[in-house]
This record gives structure tokens, sequence and C-alpha cells, in this order.
């Protein structure tokens, strides 16, 4: 893709991992604003409650930022794929609604598969968990994408730093500093924000001009720790009934 080409982008979700909110660090428009600048065309929010995105979009606009000119609203997925076409099909989605919307193959949950079949090839970064659902549902999801080519990652950007110093220092109790202790350690992030660095080159990826390998959350782990996730409540589960703790019937959902 051409550095001077529109990069179409759809928000899945127009709430605060997406548009951010007063303290939590998550806010993925402000960084694909700050990758893309002029080229981002937000060609639609799909939301269920619409009125959330028309502030979203009321609120951009007011303070001129660019890429929200023609920004359309979209209660579903499938309208979305209905009315964005031709020069209006996104590149990359942005999925930040709560996991039982995605991760299954279940209408209703299967944001993903929506997601292809709107736009074959369309890029994702989906938020963690990936799913409320059952790790089979989620391994059916892993198929479709990887039978589409779907270039992925997912939100644990927070889980690396590129700048090691912070992280060699000693621990705050071997030095007696009583306020890290209590009062919390505060690290700004300051210029090695991994969230941009990962929607960075996640949008490289996807503009060509990189190889899948800088993706550095990549769908197939988060995967793994799923998996993990789910083996490790399993197994809690099962020793609990053998000491004679009874559960009700297991809800992937919950």
């Amino acid at each position: 893709m051409s550095p001077s080409t529109p990069f179409n982008v759809i928000y899945i979700g127009a709430g605060t991992i997406n548009f951010g909110g007063p303290v939590q660090p998550w806010n993925h428009s402000i960084r694909i604003e700050k990758k893309l600048g002029s080229r981002l065309n937000v060609v639609g929010i799909v939301d269920i409650y619409p009125q959330a995105a028309h502030k979203v979009i009321a609120k951009k606009r007011e303070e001129k930022v660019g890429g929200y000119e023609e920004t359309l609203v979209f209660e579903s997925i499938q309208d979305a794929g209905i009315v964005l076409q031709g020069d209006k099909v996104p590149h990359l989605a942005v999925i930040g609604t709560h996991p039982w919307t995605r991760g299954s193959t279940k209408p209703g949950s299967d944001a993903e598969i929506q997601l292809v079949a709107a736009w074959p090839k369309i890029g994702m970064h989906i938020e963690k968990p990936l799913s409320s659902s059952s790790v089979e549902e989620v391994m059916k999801v892993v198929q479709k994408l990887e039978e589409a080519g779907t270039v992925t990652s997912v939100g644990y950007m927070l889980s690396g730093k590129r700048d090691e110093e912070d992280h060699r220092r000693k621990q705050p109790y071997y030095h007696g500093d009583r306020c890290e202790v209590f009062d919390g350690i505060e690290i700004p992030i300051g210029e090695d924000d991994c969230y941009l660095n990962e929607l960075s080159a996640l949008i490289d990826v996807i503009d060509g001009i990189a190889s899948r390998d800088v993706i550095q959350s990549p769908y197939e782990d988060a995967v793994k720790s799923y998996k993990l996730t789910w083996d490790i409540r399993l197994q809690g589960e099962a020793t609990e009934r053998a000491r004679g703790i009874i559960h009700p019937p297991l809800d992937a959902s919950s």
C-alpha cells in the first residue's frame, strides 16, 4: 500500500478500550491516529448503542482530529459490511467489545468470523481476553482465520517493554523505599509506548512493508495462554469435585 493511500479503519465498540476513559491506559484510537496521521480514514464505528458512537465522533470532530470526517455508525458488523464496500472497505478492524462477542462460531459471539465474511482481507486487533467461550470454540475461530490468512494481533502490549532499565533496578523492599512498596510504583510510558509499538507493527504488516514476525503479540500465542487458563480452571474444578465440592454445570461464558 502506498504511503499516501488512505488507510481505512473500523472500530468494533465505542467504549473505553477503543476511545479511552479518565483512568484506563487503553485508547487504541489515539495510537492509530498517531501512527497513520493524514492517512487515517475511520470508515465506521460499530456499537449496539449508536448514541455512544455518535458521541465519540462528535468529540473527535470538535477536537479537529483528522480521519473522522465521513465516519458512519452501525449497530452490527453485518450492516457495516453491506455499506462499506469499494474504496470504503476497512483494512483494519479494532475489536474492543466484551469478550463474549468474539472467539466463537455461535451467532452473536462470532465477531471475527463476521468480519472475515464481510471483508475477507481485513486485518484485526483483538483485545484480551480472546473470548469467554470454550477452547474448542476458540480453536474453530483460529482455523477460520488461518484459512483466510487474516493478519491479527492481540492486546497484550503491557506484557513487554522495550527499555529494560526499569526492570533491572533493585526491588524497593531491598533498599527500604516504603513509598514504592505501599503507594505503588509508577513508570510513565513516555516515548516507549507499548500500545503504539504493537499497533504500528500490525499496520506495517497490513501495509505490506513488514513481515508478520514483527507482531509481538500474535494471536497464536494468545490462544496458547487461553488454553492454559482453561486447563487450570478445569483441573481445579476436577480437584474440588474429587473432594466432594459440587459446582453448577460449567458455563463457558462465566
